[in-house]
């Protein structure tokens, strides 16, 4: 394919993609989840590379975990503390809605295409932002907006619920892994040689 023009490996592209949704349409709903879960993935890949090709040598069990805990929690931190601030916004406003189109328009194509935690770095920022309006009232905050309406304590459970998704699929992440896990914590830990 690399020796046609652009616009026929564009055609030859599109035309296999529909064969594919079409052959199994339930399975595409299904990457689309898998890919949700790649792109909000920990952001432990470049630890568990360099650890596991020698290049730190060998570390206890406990300061490795330490290590990973450092380098995987400040995600969790922020994503979590973004999705209540969501919960939390009282009155949408043009900046609002630019960071939700924002939001919509990079996560959507990588949920089609392709996805990894690194691609979940572009938002972090933006994420820090709804974090800061989150930390900033606290549970007084969180307890005033239950307290004001029905349409509120909604919005307050749906981002529980969304927090709840978030830390399943770290979970199930981590669990998936554990294989892999237990040999990076293990004696020879950092002669795993795993790929990047």
């Amino acid at each position: 394919m690399t020796m046609i023009n652009d616009a026929e490996r564009d055609k030859i592209g599109i035309q296999k993609a529909f064969e594919f949704i079409n052959a199994d349409p339930g399975r595409v709903f299904y990457l689309f989840i898998r890919r949700a879960e790649y792109f909000f993935g920990l952001e432990r890949r470049a630890l568990t590379f360099f650890y596991s090709n020698g290049y730190f040598g060998h570390l206890s069990p406990v300061t490795l975990g330490s290590i990973f805990v450092l380098v995987c929690l400040p995600f969790v931190i922020v994503c979590t503390s973004s999705v209540v601030s969501l919960g939390l916004i009282n009155k949408w406003s043009d900046e609002t809605w630019l960071l939700a189109f924002f939001f919509a328009g990079y996560i959507t194509p990588h949920l089609l295409i392709i996805a990894e935690d690194r691609f979940h770095l572009t938002i972090v920022p933006f994420l820090v932002i709804l974090a800061a309006q989150c930390w900033d009232g606290g549970w007084l905050s969180i307890r005033k907006n239950w307290e004001k309406s029905n349409s509120k304590k909604v919005s307050l459970v749906l981002a529980s619920a969304i927090v709840l998704l978030l830390l399943t699929t770290w979970g199930l992440e981590l669990w998936r892994d554990t294989d892999k896990l237990v040999l990076l914590f293990g004696p020879n830990g950092n002669h795993t040689y795993f790929s990047y």
